[in-house]
């Protein structure tokens, strides 16, 4: 695989150089569906023409992500992450514990100043924890990876270098998995755009990556603010006008761009969307969102340069 691939980064950026080369053969078994990829199939072939085999192999055991990464790494991704001490809680009394003594084994590790007292808090209280005869191990595996997430979420508890050097794996899967989900979606709604599409406006240009990545919402309120700033700029207006004011002022009546009906229209229907979306809470589709984008590109395509619209 070449010079160094330690680490999980490192492999993939290889594994995709590979594919994008077309340096890659499946091989497969249809009749039990076994199959498998050989990576770099130049490498292989040059081998075995040479009469060699490989001289170094390098396995990769399977990693498991304990409760404490995996609230991480939904925490820093701004997902609403599970109550895994509530849970482990409540694991930990149906194995027959006392609530008084969970409770107090919490509070004493959240007053703990240390890693020192920490550990020694857990010390002295696992003899006690260890009882109740549908006790299992992996309660109390469960219930002190959720006293050290309630101790970080409090701040009794400060990420050590190995922690760190843990999460790093940990975010490294997230990314891949949710990228690999991703990447079929993307494609799809990239060539649902059946022209080049000269999105100038750097507004725009966010908006349509938000939109291939799924971020409807985001596509919709970054492409009509962008909408906004245009429109303000052709009426020479500036502060919060409303949206109906504006849009006539450009296109209605009378408008500065002449009048077209069809399109205040639309904008009107568009910018109370995008009030429902950023003050409602509404939750955009991905079909709406596309809808939105055309929508707003259209309307810029109808601006004139000598407004700041597209000069090529």
């Amino acid at each position: 695989m070449g010079s160094d691939t330690s680490g999980l980064q490192a492999a993939v950026k290889e594994v995709v150089a590979a594919l994008l080369a077309g340096d890659w053969v499946r091989f497969a078994h249809e009749p039990d569906g076994r199959f498998y990829y050989v990576i770099r199939e130049s490498d292989r072939l040059a081998l075995m023409a040479a009469g060699r085999d490989w001289n170094a192999v390098s396995i990769q055991p399977s990693r498991a992500q304990s409760d404490f990464e995996g609230w991480y790494v939904r925490a820093v991704l701004a997902e609403r992450p599970s109550d895994h001490f509530d849970k482990a809680r409540k694991a930990m009394r149906r194995a027959g514990l006392d609530s008084k003594l969970i409770d107090d084994v919490v509070a004493a590790a959240n007053a703990a100043d240390s890693q020192r007292e920490l550990q020694r808090v857990v010390s002295e209280s696992m003899p006690r924890m260890v009882t109740g005869s549908d006790f299992d191990v992996w309660h109390l595996a469960a219930f002190l990876e959720a006293v050290r997430i309630k101790g970080t979420q409090d701040g009794h508890v400060l990420l050590s270098d190995a922690d760190r050097k843990a999460l790093r794996g940990a975010f490294e899967q997230r990314f891949l998995k949710e990228l690999a989900e991703r990447f079929p979606k993307v494609v799809t709604r990239a060539s649902e755009f059946d022209d080049w599409l000269s999105f100038y406006s750097p507004q725009l240009r966010e908006a349509v990556r938000c939109y291939l990545y799924g971020f409807f919402s985001a596509a919709i309120l970054v492409s009509t603010a962008g909408l906004d700033v245009r429109l303000k700029d052709v009426a020479h207006v500036d502060g919060i006008v409303p949206y109906p004011v504006l849009v006539a002022a450009v296109f209605g009546v009378g408008g500065l761009l002449g009048h077209a009906p069809a399109l205040v229209t639309a904008l009107e229907e568009l910018f109370r969307f995008r009030n429902d979306v950023a003050h409602r809470g509404i939750e955009a589709s991905a079909e709406k969102a596309l809808e939105v984008l055309l929508l707003v590109r259209a309307t810029h395509d109808r601006i004139p340069s000598t407004h700041g619209g597209a000069v090529g």
